[in-house]
């Protein structure tokens, strides 16, 4: 099982299945585990790369709806790690 237990800093995350597919992706805060039976779970401290990796498996990463709820998310998730 591929996991993530109370990262460093704010983490995002993009998990995959056998084949390469997205599966799903978010955000965990410092205070916050994600746990997954796939074998593909990558993990990027920085948005702008997070964003091209999940460009890069066919997300509109320009949706306002995907952004606004990304930035709830990390925010939501940054005052979760305090």
């Amino acid at each position: 099982m591929k996991e993530i237990r109370y990262p460093a800093a704010v983490t995002y995350y993009v998990v995959r299945d056998a084949k390469g597919k997205l599966v799903t992706h978010g955000v965990l805060g410092k205070a916050q585990v994600c746990s997954t039976g796939q074998p593909f779970l990558d993990t990027y401290t920085v948005q702008s790369e997070y964003l091209a990796a999940i460009a890069t498996l066919g997300v509109d990463v320009k949706d306002a709806t995907l952004l606004e709820k990304l930035e709830a998310s990390a925010s939501s998730a940054e005052a979760q790690s305090r």
